[in-house]
């Protein structure tokens, strides 16, 4: 289950546009609800590297579902020299209608 907000209105200090989103993770087979931010990573790390790192040193766990899916849009992005915040942000929203049907 994922949660999106039109954010990509919101910018780093750098300009570049950032995607809010909200994830539902797990700590200890419970269910929690995260947000991250999503801008312009570094290409040698997955969109979600750093947050992901310090959840997992709260014991909390980022399903590789989504992992795997930043990591497609990155390089979507890449390809098509878009801003990434722009794709997670449709994509999350196109996730939410579907788990919604």
């Amino acid at each position: 289950m994922v949660k999106s907000e039109d954010e990509t209105k919101e910018t780093s200090k750098s300009g570049t546009p950032v995607a809010r989103v909200t994830v539902v993770c797990s700590k200890y087979g419970a269910k929690v609800s995260r947000e991250f931010c999503v801008g312009d990573p570094e290409s040698s790390h997955h969109p979600i590297h750093f947050q992901c790192s310090s959840l997992k040193s709260q014991d909390i766990e980022t399903p590789s579902d989504i992992i795997n899916a930043m990591i497609e849009l990155q390089k979507i992005a890449a390809r098509r020299d878009i801003a990434l915040a722009y794709l997670v942000s449709e994509a999350f929203a196109m996730a939410m209608s579907r788990d919604m049907a």
